[in-house]
This record gives C-alpha cells, structure tokens and sequence, in this order.
C-alpha cells in the first residue's frame, strides 16, 4: 500500500546551487518481491533501552561499522555493541571525573559539539564531587541568554525576505515567526523541528515559493543540541548524569539508514541501506535525501557519499571480505541514490572489478533486476 505524502514547499521545488529547479518526473514503479522485518533506527532519545530488530541484511550491515566511515560525514563510527558495552559500564561511574576517566578513551569518536562538551567537563573544578547535569546548570543561566540571542538574530534575519512576499503570505510568516519569538523570550526552549514544519507545509503561490524556501533555509541553521554549545547546555541541564554520558557519544553510533525512507515505502533491503552515524540519521529521518543534501552544505554529503563508495568497493573487491558475497550492493545503492535525489547525486562505481561468478550473481532473473532495485514509488 502506497502512502499519502503530503506535498510540501522542499518537495515542490529543490534548490540547486541557490536556483530552484522543478522535480523531476517519477521513475516507474517496480514490483515488491521481498518483504522482510523493518529494521529499527537509533534513536538519540531511547536508544540504550531499545530493543533493535532488524533482518539480516541491516544486522550485516551494522557490522561493518568498524570497517566503513559514516556516508553523510565522513566520520568513524560506534559499532552498536560497543556502544552497549560502554553505556553499560556508564552506569557505574556516577560522577563527572569517574565517567570522564573512561570516556576519554573515546573522545576521538565524539562528534563536535559534544567533544566541545566534553572539554567543558574536563575544565570545570571539584569533578569528584559533580556530576555532568549540576556542572551544565551551572552554565544554564548565561547559555540560555547566549541561545536567545542567536535564536532572536536568525529568525529576524528574515524580516527583509518576508517583506517582499504577497500579502497573505507574509501575513501568515509574520504570525509564524510572532510565535517563535514568544516561545524564545519566554524562556522556553525552543524546538526546531515544529516551527520548521509550519512553514514546511504552507500553500505558497509560486511567485513567493522561492523566497519562502529562502526563509525556511535561514530559520533550518537555528541553533540545536547537535550544533550549538548553548543549545545542548540547556536542553541537557535537564537530563540525568547517565543520559548527557550517553549523548556524548551515541551520535557516533553506527546505525540503518534508509535511501529512500521507510515512510515513503522505502524498503528493508541492503539495497537501500547507508551506514550512517546515528546522528545524521535521527537528524534527516524521513526527509528526501535531496532536501537534506540541500539544507546541509556544511556536511559535504556528495562527496562523502562517493568516499563511502569506494570503500565499499574495496571489500567487494576482496575476495576475503563478507562484502565480496553481496556484490549487488554498490550498483544497487547508486540506483536508488540517484533515483532518491532526482538524479541529481551520480556515485561512480569506477575500480569495481566483479568475478564472472559475481557478475552471474547479480544479473540472475529475481536477484538484482527484482530484488535489489530500489526506486521511488
């Protein structure tokens, strides 16, 4: 059953080096022939106590983790049994120096702003009597102001943008972004992600879609706990010792990615699966692949996309790699990579040498023709 997608201002138009370019048309479908347990996400809220099942595929692939960068970053990966293994052990390192003395032997994982963190607790004196939560609210008061501030800058930045608009238009951003500044100088912390989508799911003419895309684009790089210091000082003051240890380097776990997402009945399969940090992957869930390439420059997902290519190359290559048995894997992920970005995303899968068994493999009738093509639907 094919799932209803409300349209949106991303999906209508994407931008394409700041100029917005119609979508292309839909590929045709191709028929479901395998249907297999969904395979869970990480999730940066539950993860520690969430029960993960996954089909064989997901679990295989979440075994590489050691062995492949994440796809959207570039950066090492948790495998996820290492990151339960530590978690476990956080448990029993109640106070800021113990959980420090071993968390420190994984620094090199944390990504930046919880690594920006981790420098904070290192620095803050008498850490054998606090924890990580007393430490961060005793820097809640000047980070909220900080936040604020930056909160208040972003969202009127867009004041010049709104002005040009059509009348009803800009009548229901100003209301929007009304509501955003009373939420801010109301002490609340505000949350991206309801905000965004009010503006995401407005009914804009086309005369005002490009501007209000630009507007949506300028309010996405509101801080949040993932970039900004301030933001995970506030936000996290509120949670436990154990749960901010956690965070310091669970967005470093490996985790599934969906090419094409579950949501828009995107497969359990390996051929549309990433190997992605769990960070990426809470942080895209089910936006096309091409609007959060857009939305995140900063990242260089392209190019990080082909380098996780061609190291997937590599152990297809070596006979002695699990990857050599599942060949299909780089033909079959650039399909549904160009196929999820309009083809606006082409990997190359230059210096893939298969075996003549190989290449039997992958062209059997209901193997890569049936099976492991993932398109839009």
């Amino acid at each position: 059953m094919k799932i209803s997608v409300e349209p949106t201002i991303l999906n209508r138009y994407y931008y394409h080096k700041g100029t917005a370019v119609p979508e292309k048309s839909t590929p045709p479908q191709v028929p479901d022939t395998e249907k297999s347990l969904p395979a869970s996400n990480l999730s940066l809220v539950n993860f520690p106590n969430v029960t993960f099942r996954m089909n064989s595929d997901a679990g295989f692939l979440l075994s590489q983790s050691k062995k492949l960068k994440c796809a959207y970053s570039g950066r090492d990966m948790l495998p996820l049994a290492e990151a339960k293994m530590i978690y476990s052990k956080l448990l029993k390192r109640p106070n800021a120096q113990s959980a420090i003395n071993y968390l420190v032997h994984y620094a090199d994982y944390m990504h930046d702003i919880e690594g920006y963190i981790f420098e904070l607790f290192q620095d803050a004196p008498h850490k054998g009597k606090h924890d990580f939560q007393s430490i961060l609210q005793a820097h809640h008061p000047a980070a909220l102001e900080r936040l604020k501030e930056k909160q208040s800058n972003i969202i009127n930045s867009a004041d010049r943008i709104i002005n040009t608009m059509s009348d009803p238009v800009a009548e229901t951003m100003v209301q929007i972004k009304k509501e955003a500044m009373d939420r801010v100088l109301g002490n609340a912390y505000f949350g991206r992600k309801s905000f965004l989508d009010s503006v995401k799911v407005l009914k804009v003419p086309d005369e005002d879609l490009a501007k209000v895309i630009k507007v949506y684009q300028s309010w996405y790089k509101l801080p949040a706990s993932r970039n900004d210091m301030d933001a995970f000082i506030v936000k996290y003051s509120k949670e436990s010792h154990n749960n901010i240890a956690k965070r310091l380097i669970s967005t470093a776990v490996g985790s599934i990615e969906h090419i094409k997402p579950q949501f828009r009945n995107g497969e359990d399969k390996l051929s549309n699966y990433l190997l992605v940090s769990a960070a990426y992957n809470n942080n895209r869930q089910s936006m096309p692949l091409s609007e959060y390439i857009m939305l995140n420059g900063d990242l260089n997902i392209e190019q990080n996309l082909q380098k996780y290519m061609n190291d997937v190359i590599k152990e297809v290559n070596n006979p002695k790699s699990p990857f050599s048995l599942r060949s299909y894997y780089p033909e079959s992920i650039k399909r549904a990579v160009e196929t999820e970005t309009q083809g606006r995303v082409i990997l190359s899968t230059r210096g893939l040498n298969l075996s003549k068994v190989q290449q039997r493999q992958n062209t059997a009738p209901d193997t890569l023709s049936q099976r492991y093509i993932v398109v839009c639907k």
